[in-house]
């Protein structure tokens, strides 16, 4: 189970790579032939995340029911994030996965409710759980390089 862990922890460290010399206007730029920002896709994997650890096992999250509600799927930017929830977005990063991890080991998720999601598969447990968040982490990570380039490209189009 260390190996998932370790997976999401590597998937997230790049995350933050693909934006830390990012200021927050670019953050938050929803670019055209796009829903979302980068912002919005670094707290959509840490709702998700929360959801299907922690919700689908009768947990409660360990993050605000707000963030929950701001990023889970189905929802857009409504307003740009500030300079403090970026910083609280990267510290629930990684301080909701060492949660998880300590949690995991403590057998906090015995009661896991089967769901099936949008992406096709069906979760059965939480072992099943941490081996998909690592897989949509990454999906979103995907998402995030080519909302990157198509906002650094927006921002140069504007300036030349």
């Amino acid at each position: 189970m260390e190996n998932k862990f370790d997976l999401i922890r590597r998937g997230r460290e790049n995350f933050i790579r693909l934006i830390d010399d990012l200021d927050l206007d670019t953050l938050n730029k929803v670019p055209t032939g796009f829903n979302n920002n980068l912002a919005w896709h670094l707290g959509h994997i840490i709702a998700s995340q929360q959801i299907i650890c922690y919700s689908f096992s009768g947990q409660q999250p360990k993050i605000k029911e707000e963030y929950i509600n701001k990023y889970r799927k189905g929802t857009r930017p409504e307003a740009d994030i500030d300079e403090a929830e970026l910083n609280e977005l990267k510290d629930l990063l990684f301080s909701t996965l060492s949660a998880t991890e300590s949690d995991f080991a403590a057998g906090v998720f015995t009661n896991y409710k089967p769901v099936t999601l949008s992406f096709g598969n069906t979760l059965n447990s939480i072992a099943d759980a941490l081996a998909f968040v690592p897989v949509h982490d990454s999906l979103h990570l995907g998402y995030a390089m080519a909302l990157r380039r198509a906002v650094l490209a927006d921002v140069q189009n504007t300036a030349g």
